[in-house]
């Protein structure tokens, strides 16, 4: 199989696979640093995994030498089990499918085997101390009292977010700037990463701290991983970090045979230093780039759809397109104001009993501590 036209065909015959125009032309973009925006429900996956296998058929780019990245651990199974399950037959070899910091502790526990050195991350099973107990010590022993555990919570998304914001313990006026609500908040920052030093100990963030030194101070390293990944795709870019996407920067180069897909208008981690401008600035970047969209929603009704994109042109800062669908109304959507958490739940409970079949219905919240009042319910 050779032509684009055959690979068409082959998933139209046998996955009943059609492609819009949209779909295509990102497809076959493969010649540019490509940054995909991707509405909701738009195939976004399918895109994603189809543009590997063009680029392994029609390009002679070897499987091995691609690396697919994305947000979470299930979105990186998704993307290889539809991958495999759409071109095992006619693709041999293995695409390195990963979640971001999977990759960069790969890099890490690479690197340590060379060295000799190891590191021991606290946020795993095995490890001889947790990160939250280190945590809870060093509040309790700079601020002179215990921590709640939502105020754990929040110490531990601060300390990711300045680490992801590549922001060290020594610098205090620019952490300063985002006014974290925890006491002491940057001395027992100092403290957490001295003890960890100490006791040569890395967190989850630490596997990106480190994968970026690594790369950053040893040209082997570097040079190795730049040869063996020479085209680059990542997914969920909206929710990607500085740091993440600094080391996905620097393997790229200088071939910048990078593919990035992801939805400006679906940035909602930002509190988590999710750093959307890297698509809003992907020209400045690249300056050879290409933006392309992907609009057309084929999973929800016409009424969610409009009314949501409807809503989103409100935010300015973001690229110009309006997601559409051509699927048919279904029921007008309702938007419910609540004074208070105690209502909210008390509505929810409502509308819950009169619901037969609980098992199609879903509330979304924002983290773990949101959920408190609801499962206490």
């Amino acid at each position: 199989m050779s032509k684009l036209a055959d690979l068409y065909d082959r998933l139209k015959a046998e996955f009943n696979i059609s492609l819009t125009k949209q779909q295509k032309d990102i497809i076959e973009t493969t010649d540019v640093p490509l940054c995909a925006m991707a509405a909701p429900g738009s195939g976004k996956t399918l895109v994603y995994v189809i543009r590997i296998a063009n680029l392994i058929l029609n390009h002679n780019v070897k499987p091995e030498n691609i690396l697919a990245l994305t947000f979470s651990r299930a979105s990186a199974r998704d993307m290889e089990d539809r991958f495999f399950k759409l071109f095992e037959d006619i693709i041999d070899g293995h695409v390195h499918f990963s979640t971001i910091h999977s990759f960069a502790l790969k890099i890490v526990i690479e690197y340590e085997r060379k060295t000799g050195v190891y590191s021991t991350v606290i946020e795993s099973e095995e490890a001889p101390v947790s990160k939250l107990k280190i945590l809870k010590d060093i509040y309790c022993k700079i601020n002179n009292e215990n921590i709640t555990e939502e105020k754990v919570e929040e110490l531990t998304n601060a300390i990711g977010f300045v680490k992801n914001m590549m922001l060290e313990p020594s610098d205090v006026k620019e952490i300063n700037q985002y006014q974290f609500d925890i006491d002491n908040f940057i001395p027992i920052y100092q403290e957490y990463e001295e003890y960890k030093k100490q006791n040569n100990y890395i967190d989850y963030d630490d596997m990106l701290v480190k994968a970026l030194k690594i790369l950053q101070t040893e040209p082997d390293v570097l040079n190795y991983y730049r040869s063996k990944y020479t085209h680059i795709q990542l997914d969920e870019g909206q929710d990607t970090s500085k740091i993440q996407y600094e080391i996905i920067k620097l393997l790229a180069k200088p071939l910048n045979n990078i593919f990035l897909v992801g939805d400006d208008d679906q940035s909602i981690y930002q509190f988590r230093a999710a750093f959307p401008e890297e698509l809003l600035n992907f020209n400045k970047n690249y300056p050879n780039a290409k933006v392309m969209f992907m609009e057309e929603n084929f999973r929800s009704s016409k009424d969610i759809v409009e009314l949501s994109s409807q809503f989103i042109q409100n935010n300015k800062i973001r690229y110009a397109k309006k997601a559409f669908t051509n699927n048919p109304e279904h029921k007008p959507v309702a938007i419910v104001r609540l004074k208070d958490d105690n209502e909210q739940v008390q509505y929810l409970i409502r509308q819950l009993k009169n619901i037969d079949n609980l098992s199609e219905t879903a509330i979304l919240y924002r983290n773990n501590i949101s959920a408190i009042r609801l499962v206490e319910c």
